[in-house]
């Protein structure tokens, strides 16, 4: 009789846990409305030029032909100062 009851109680306790476990994964997580603003903003594409940072923006150069010969930096303001360090090329 003691052993039934002990199966019955480890059948229980087993049963429980994995009704909780079940219970758990299946929780949704809500996200705030700002949070969800934030990362369509992060994710939307086209919004912002990439090349473009602290005033300043790195510009292309083309031969007659139309080839890149290379890459200059350009400033949007007369104080900024260019920092990029990827300048190359021969552009005038």
């Amino acid at each position: 009789m003691k052993t039934k009851i002990m199966i019955a109680f480890a059948l229980v306790m087993i049963a429980a846990f994995t009704g909780y476990n079940v219970c758990k994964v299946q929780r949704t997580v809500l996200i705030s409305d700002i949070a969800l603003a934030n990362v369509e903003a992060l994710a939307s594409v086209g919004e912002a030029d990439s090349n473009t940072a602290y005033g300043y923006k790195m510009k292309n150069c083309y031969n007659k032909n139309g080839a890149i010969i290379g890459n200059t930096c350009e400033r949007n303001y007369p104080q900024d100062e260019c920092k990029y360090t990827s300048t190359w090329g021969t552009c005038k």
